[in-house]
């Protein structure tokens, strides 16, 4: 009888353990302050617009500001999901474009981008959570 009862405990004990993910992630409050870059064509040579002038002479891309509002456990990686366009080239778009750790989104200045409107989606995870959020940020491709 002591034999049957331990085999049921030990059951009952190994089928209690599961795998339990590790830590967690919060993607509902994600977001950026400023959920558009604009990214201008045609830069001023002159000194007068001076952000310019040093934007081409330096080679400096277009940043966006980082992602705001993602809670988790580290190591918190944030990748380019999918960029969709209405009217603009977004598989273009998708081969310069760089998305940092912190969810910092660089266009390189020199680029051959069409005008249009770019929405960005992008895959937030950790050890054992991913969670996507779509058309989050925009890049905006302006002639002047």
């Amino acid at each position: 009888m002591k034999k049957i009862n331990y085999f049921i405990l030990a059951v009952l004990m190994i089928s209690a353990c599961k795998k339990i993910t590790p830590g967690y992630l919060e993607t509902d409050g994600g977001q950026y302050s400023t959920d558009s870059l604009v990214v201008r064509k045609e830069l001023s040579d002159t000194l007068m617009f001076e952000a310019d002038y040093d934007r081409k002479r330096l080679n400096i891309p277009w940043v966006s500001t980082p992602m705001e509002g993602i809670m988790g456990t580290a190591q918190i990686k944030i990748g380019l999901k999918d960029i969709t366009s209405q009217n603009g080239d977004a598989a273009m778009l998708k081969s310069i474009i760089f998305v940092r750790g912190d969810g910092t989104i660089s266009v390189p200045l020199k680029n051959n981008l069409p005008v249009g409107r770019y929405l960005i989606s992008l895959n937030i995870s950790n050890e054992g959570y991913s969670r996507e959020l779509n058309n989050i940020f925009k890049v905006i491709v302006i002639s002047k």
